[in-house]
């Protein structure tokens, strides 16, 4: 987002206050109230046995998730862990947010792309996915840990800021 930050600078519509230590992180996301109806959250292994309540007409019988305009490897995410999920991509960050307003308002289970520190987390309660640790050897050796079907891929990214 820098060229978006960059414009906003030189508009004189924000301030440039400095580096920060707070820790970011970009992952799966859902409210806190999914839990209740798919229990053993925020573990991914949960998803698979509560997937079909995460799923729409355009997923079904597959569960969907809602991902963001940027690539962040979550179709083969998908695949590696033989999720039964579908990704959905969305065009830009508000429409993750309208998404999720609206499976808010009726309690619908919803899992979707989200980071932190973000102005989400003071409107709605809600956790990551714990997916399995990332190691260089997700990337090096298909065979190993958690993704055995040899796709080779960074399970899961965590980034500090």
């Amino acid at each position: 987002m820098a060229n978006k930050f960059t414009i906003l600078l030189e508009k004189n519509q924000i301030i440039d206050a400095g580096n920060h230590d707070a820790v970011t992180r970009e992952e799966w996301w859902y409210p806190t109230y999914v839990e209740e109806l798919c229990p053993g959250l925020p573990d991914w292994k949960a998803l698979n046995s509560c997937a079909e309540l995460f799923a729409t007409h355009e997923t079904a019988p597959k569960g969907r998730y809602v991902g963001g305009p940027w690539e962040k490897h979550d179709r083969a995410k998908i695949r590696a862990l033989n999720l039964d999920f579908t990704m959905i991509k969305v065009e830009n960050a508000n429409e993750l947010w309208q998404e999720l307003e609206k499976a808010w308002r009726v309690k619908q289970p919803i899992v979707l792309f989200n980071w932190t520190p973000n102005w989400v987390d003071s409107r709605y309660d809600g956790k990551f996915i714990e997916f399995p640790e990332y190691t260089p050897a997700c990337e090096t050796m298909p065979k190993w840990g958690e993704s055995k079907n040899g796709y080779g891929i960074v399970v899961t990214l965590k980034m500090a800021g």
